[in-house]
């Protein structure tokens, strides 16, 4: 048996498990949604579940978990992108360094922090504008007489 063949036999396994379908109705064509009935949450859980079947040998081989990045997920159509993806993976040699970006459980990108309150802007000349607050917003004129008696 293959590498490739063990891989494609494991990804048919979770797609007939996930979509409630029969073996013989599972082919490296099948569509998720066009043959197999999938929706979108159902695509997710298949990813999802593709990930943790091969955490492991992933773990084992690179040191670190298998992420099949968002953009990549999307283009996950058919039981075949599915196996070529996973082979590619691991004849590739792991994932890439533009994969390393730490994510959230949300599976998105860490927001950078709230870094206070904006500088005062700079005018044309580059120093700050002595007539207007930090935000742009013209300054009232100070009055001679600030007290009155």
């Amino acid at each position: 048996m293959t590498e490739t063949t063990s891989i494609e036999d494991q990804v048919i396994s979770i797609v007939c498990e996930q979509l409630s379908a029969s073996r013989e109705k599972v082919s490296l064509d099948s569509s998720f949604i066009q043959d197999l009935g999938a929706d979108s949450l159902d695509q997710v859980e298949l990813v999802m579940e593709f990930e943790e079947a091969f955490k492991e040998r992933a773990k084992t081989e690179f040191g670190k978990e298998m992420v099949i990045p968002e953009g990549d997920a999307e283009s996950l159509s058919t039981v075949g992108s599915a196996v070529d993806f996973i082979t590619d993976f691991f004849a590739g040699n792991g994932p890439s360094a533009e994969e390393g970006t730490p994510e959230t459980e949300s599976g998105s990108e860490e927001a950078p922090a709230d870094e206070g309150p904006a500088e005062e802007a700079p005018d044309e000349e580059g120093t700050p504008d002595a007539g207007s607050d930090s935000a742009g917003v013209p300054k009232e004129p100070e009055s001679d007489s600030q007290t009155e008696a």
